[in-house]
């Protein structure tokens, strides 16, 4: 990366955490082990074969087959994961950190707000969020609570004034109409604050933080425009700011149609999965297996930062995103085993 020696951080600040993380990454599932839970026959056999990994623990306290119990033991321990590595990150590094673990307080509150979208039978789940409290704030922990007793979505959402999530307190009837509204919004807050909480770690830090970050965000708006036009609705604020490739020139793009973008991007980084996504969509009308190439792509940038100089931020934050992959993946294959899809159709939404 063209790092001079005087921006090196020394290499004890990093070698008691990456010899953690190392020998925890060592423990991470196989491909072997994807293929024989992508071919289990139920959920009873997925919990099995579950309880010959490090995930065992969490799967021998659930006491049913239900697919939410499963998804919680997933989550718990990549919530155990994420705050081990905020007690073991280098002190100027965990304002980050903790800005990255947020992404979990995010996601609970699009599944609550979400929650109240409209359902035929008229009635809300009445669903178990104590997996995540290890890592609530107290606001956030607060709105949980209070949230159960809320009628509407806009009721839920006043119950956010005077919280880091007070903006969505703006939104109109017709933004909160607007599918997706909440979590775009909801995403620009999250990786907003994580750029912004790139400043104070050491420049050698930074400068990988912005490659991986900036990566993401730039494909978190490439997916944003696309969306946006393809819906008719306008993307300006919805994207984020920050950004690696994309940064200065991602705005100029709101209010183009899909054709303009996808010529845009041709002289960029991300031309190849963004043609092939867009011919795939002509066919389907999906999207969905262009953000599953560009989930892939994610996940190749942090697994170089592994290869050598181990003594930088790259390696904890790395072992956090393959961490957070190989989550999601199980939690995407016990649904499909749960609904009996095809083991070929179910190995297609592994991000690997």
């Amino acid at each position: 990366m063209g790092l001079s020696l005087k921006n090196l951080k020394s290499p004890l600040d990093y070698a008691y955490p990456n010899a953690r993380v190392m020998a925890l990454k060592s423990f991470m599932l196989k491909e072997d082990d994807m293929k024989g839970l992508v071919a289990a026959k139920n959920l009873e056999e997925y919990i099995s074969l579950l309880e010959h990994t490090p995930y065992k623990q969490g799967m021998g306290k659930i006491t049913a087959t239900e697919i939410e119990g499963i998804e919680n033991a997933l989550l718990s321990s990549l919530i155990a994961v994420n705050r081990l590595a905020l007690g073991i990150a280098p002190r100027d590094t965990q304002k980050f950190f903790a800005a990255y673990m947020a992404v979990h307080e995010v996601e609970l509150l699009k599944l609550i707000i979400n929650s109240f979208e409209p359902r035929e039978d008229g009635k809300r789940e009445d669903t178990d969020y104590s997996v995540y409290d290890p890592i609530l704030s107290s606001d956030a922990k607060r709105f949980v609570k209070e949230a159960a007793d809320a009628k509407t979505k806009k009721e839920a959402i006043e119950l956010l004034k005077g919280t880091n999530y007070d903006f969505l307190c703006d939104a109109t009837a017709e933004d909160l109409n607007l599918q997706g509204y909440t979590s775009s919004m909801l995403d620009k807050h999250y990786y907003e604050n994580l750029w912004d909480a790139i400043e104070g770690v050491s420049s050698q830090d930074a400068e990988y933080l912005k490659k991986l970050v900036g990566t993401e965000i730039d494909i978190t708006n490439i997916m944003i425009l696309l969306r946006s036009t393809l819906c008719g609705c306008r993307a300006e604020r919805f994207t984020i700011s920050g950004g690696f490739r994309l940064a200065s020139r991602i705005g100029g793009l709101s209010g183009k149609d899909a054709a303009e973008i996808e010529s845009f991007l041709s002289s960029t980084f991300y031309r190849d999965a963004v043609s092939e996504g867009m011919k795939n969509y002509e066919k389907e009308k999906s999207l969905l297996r262009l953000e599953l190439m560009f989930k892939k792509r994610i996940l190749a940038e942090y697994r170089r930062v592994f290869l050598g100089n181990p003594f930088h931020i790259g390696v904890l934050l790395g072992f956090l995103k393959l961490k957070e992959y190989e989550v999601k993946n199980l939690r995407a294959i016990a649904v499909a085993v749960e609904n009996g899809l095809n083991p070929r159709d179910i190995m297609e939404l592994v991000i690997t």
